[in-house]
């Protein structure tokens, strides 16, 4: 019984085994990113039009309900430590349906989104230990997507969850880590051919992508339209033990910048100076 079960547990190993590379195979394959991208795009031009698809007073309803199932997939997804590629999907699904409307349609979708309880459902996760770098990434991106145009219904939701968790702590001092990893880059980029090489690859505009140009473009927003109550909370968070004084920080990023004056760098500084 026991040699039969060994067996059994060397066969299923290796097949697991092969089973992953396979998997691994296909994720490489360009053919088949290709299509999963089409897939997704398709999926995505569905729910953007599934208003004008849907014939009936019910259209908004039942985009409503996919929202919803949308956002409840990747934040049960995170809950309970499920495929995190299905989590990410999820969040960039969500950061397209926002990207694709610009003005007033924008603002009412993200009204929309709001009072379904979003802000507060994607700071939760950003506010967790568990989170990994590349979901934490991908929501401060739907954030900035969340807080386009300088949503004041969003801002003072962010506000409320800062101010009465302890626990948004971890999500600051993320942002405080991103800066200081950020300054520490630009000081060890020397060469002439580095800089233009860093320039090429980090000034293309890339949706999905989290930079410096997006943590940025996040605290620029926190703060539109005058909002001395997130700005302040950004120089100081009064309610956890250890506060981090983004703005002191951002002084030091730009002092970093003009040290290292490159093509990347002066455009950053640019970004820097709208932030500050």
């Amino acid at each position: 019984m026991c040699i039969r079960d060994s067996i059994n547990a060397e066969y299923m190993g290796k097949q697991n085994q092969l089973a992953k590379g396979f998997n691994l195979a296909l994720s490489q394959n360009e053919r088949v990113r290709k299509l999963v991208r089409e897939e997704r795009g398709k999926l995505l031009e569905a729910v953007l039009n599934v208003d004008k698809i849907l014939s009936g007073s019910d259209g908004g309803e039942l985009f409503e309900d996919f929202v919803v199932k949308l956002l409840n997939l990747v934040f049960e997804g995170h809950s309970h430590g499920e495929d995190e590629s299905m989590v990410r999907q999820g969040i960039k699904l969500l950061i397209d349906l926002l990207a694709e409307k610009s003005g007033a349609e924008k603002t009412k979708l993200q009204d929309s989104f709001e009072q379904l309880g979003f802000s507060t459902k994607v700071l939760q996760i950003l506010c967790d230990t568990k989170t990994s770098a590349r979901v934490f990434e991908l929501l401060c991106l739907l954030l900035v997507e969340l807080l386009d145009g300088g949503n004041r219904a969003v801002q003072l939701n962010i506000f409320a969850f800062f101010s009465k968790r302890t626990d948004s702590q971890v999500f600051i001092q993320t942002l405080a880590n991103y800066i200081a990893r950020e300054m520490r880059l630009v000081v060890s980029v020397r060469s002439e051919d580095e800089c233009i090489a860093y320039a090429v690859e980090h000034l293309r505009e890339v949706r999905h992508r989290f930079d410096i140009f997006k943590l940025l473009r996040l605290l620029q927003l926190f703060a539109e339209g005058h909002n001395e109550k997130l700005q302040s909370y950004m120089r100081f968070q009064y309610n956890v033990r250890k506060s981090n004084n983004l703005l002191e920080q951002l002084v030091r990023l730009l002092e970093v910048y003009l040290d290292n004056t490159c093509l990347a760098n002066y455009h950053k500084s640019l970004a820097c100076i709208d932030t500050i």
